[in-house]
Order: C-alpha cells, then sequence, then structure tokens
C-alpha cells in the first residue's frame, strides 16, 4: 500500500506541473512558462500531455494495485490526448511541414530556443511516447513489470541528462539542436524524471486478480 500512495504522489505533482504551465500559458506568467526567461518554454501541448500523462499514472497505479476495469477503460482517453499530439509532432519534425496544432490553444510569438514556436522537443515527444508504450504494456501483458523497469529507467536516464545539461551549461545535452530539436525545459526534464520513478515504483508493485 505504501508504494500505492507514493504512486500516487508523484501522479499528482506531474498532472500539478502540467497544469501551472497552462496556467502560466493562460495568464502570461513567465516563470512558469519558462522558469527564468532565458530558458526554453514548455509548450502548452506539451503541459496538457503532462496533466494527461499524470492522469495515466494514477490510473496504471488503479490497474496494478486493483486490477481496475473501469482504470482500464478510463485510459483511452488521456492516451489518445497523447499519441494525437507527439506524433503529429514527430512527424511535423520529421517531414517540415507545420500542422499548425502548435498554435490550436495558444500562440507562442517568441519562441526563445525553439526550432519552431509551439512544437516541443524531439525528446519530449520520445519520453511521452514511451509513457504511452508502457500503459499499453501494463493494459495487456498487466505482469510484464521487467518492461515497466526499463522503461521508466530509459524516462529518467534520458531527463536526467537534460538536467545535467542546465547545470552545465551544454545546450546539446538538454537535446538543443539547431534546424532540427527545440531544446528540452527544465521542468519538461524534471517531470519527466518524476513521471519514470513512478513507473519504476509501478514495476515494483504486484498486479492484483480478481
Amino acid at each position: 500500500m505504501q508504494k500505492y500512495n507514493i504512486v500516487k504522489i508523484l501522479a499528482t505533482i506531474v498532472t500539478g506541473i502540467g497544469a501551472m504551465v497552462i496556467i502560466g500559458w493562460v495568464f502570461d506568467i513567465q516563470v512558469l512558462k519558462s522558469v527564468s526567461p532565458s530558458f526554453v518554454t514548455m509548450k502548452v501541448s506539451t503541459a496538457i500531455s503532462f496533466v494527461m500523462s499524470g492522469i495515466i499514472i494514477y490510473l496504471m497505479n488503479e490497474i496494478k494495485h486493483k486490477n481496475s476495469n473501469f482504470a482500464k477503460i478510463s485510459l483511452v482517453a488521456p492516451i489518445t490526448v497523447i499519441i494525437f499530439f507527439m506524433t503529429v509532432f514527430l512527424f511535423s519534425s520529421i517531414s517540415g511541414i507545420r500542422t499548425g496544432i502548435e498554435d490550436m490553444f495558444i500562440k507562442e510569438t517568441e519562441a526563445i530556443r525553439s526550432v519552431t514556436p509551439g512544437r516541443p522537443s524531439i525528446s519530449t515527444m520520445t519520453s511521452f511516447i514511451a509513457v504511452v508504450i508502457a500503459s499499453l504494456l501494463l493494459t495487456f501483458k498487466p505482469l510484464k513489470n521487467k518492461s515497466f523497469f526499463i522503461i521508466g529507467n530509459i524516462i529518467i536516464a534520458t531527463n536526467s541528462l537534460s538536467l545535467i545539461g542546465y547545470a552545465s551549461g551544454l545546450s546539446f545535452l538538454y537535446y538543443e539542436i539547431e534546424g532540427w530539436s527545440t531544446a528540452m525545459a527544465l521542468h519538461t526534464s524534471i517531470a519527466f524524471v518524476i513521471t519514470g520513478t513512478s513507473m519504476i515504483f509501478l514495476s515494483k508493485s504486484n498486479v492484483i486478480q480478481k
């Protein structure tokens, strides 16, 4: 039960980070959007996807500890939202075609360290896709704890590297690649490390079979 409560707390933190950034965009609060004026912003789509990721973590926790069928059904909505954003952004990044969803909610006018305003880092896209893969593995193969553990560690490692980049001032470590990848926002990296940590806790939880 202790792991269950820890994951609930981590899920709430991830959702809260996303919600605070959305508030930052709505009310134009710079510190919520980018932490520092010289840092890249967390994009609106990324913030929404973190809210969805927090919900996914919460639902996965319910599945792992309670084998909740309602939680399994409810996973469809947040997974769909993340898949929509991240697959379209990946297509846009690879093809160079601006799709328009970058400006779906709020248009970013001054995009520091961004290849395309409103489009997140490539690493952000792949990390969210990893979250989706983990949730699908849980739904269809609930005993695959090793998969959870591996995905959680990959997400932590990838985004810890970004934090090292911010600490050392090496922009390529937080995935700023001119003309190809927007830098990863500082609070994006932190939220993903929390997300990966929650997955490791989930990997160490036993499924309750009905």
